[in-house]
């Protein structure tokens, strides 16, 4: 029996738009990379505490990453809310917990981002 548990090392969104999902990505401050896969293939790519996050562009929308959530933690909720609203992102929600305040808004290409104080 293993007595560490899986550490998630890659998440991959494939995205039919990625060039309108790697601005807005860039817009909230995201250090987008471009590289070449094994396949010969562009993608991009940001890595945020071990994590690496790819954007992997396809030509058919229906190969499009669907109903994928990413939360991040970030310092300023208020001036990030302010640049999502400059960039026109959707809004989805706006929590205030007692101990907490998040805002929930979609990307470009649908997913829902959410992003609380830390």
């Amino acid at each position: 029996m293993y007595s560490k548990p899986l550490t998630i090392t890659t998440i991959t969104i494939n995205s039919y738009n990625h060039e309108e999902l790697i601005s807005f990505y860039i817009e909230l401050g995201i250090g987008i990379t471009k590289f070449v896969n094994d396949k010969n293939k562009i993608n991009f790519y940001y890595k945020i505490e071990g994590i690496k996050y790819i954007i992997n562009p396809v030509e058919d929308i229906l190969q499009s990453t669907k109903n994928l959530s990413l939360s991040f933690a970030v310092v300023d909720l208020e001036g990030y809310y302010n640049i999502l609203l400059e960039i026109g992102a959707e809004v989805v929600e706006k929590i205030q917990l007692e101990d907490e305040y998040k805002i929930i808004v979609k990307d470009p290409g649908g997913n829902f981002i959410e992003l609380y104080e830390r």
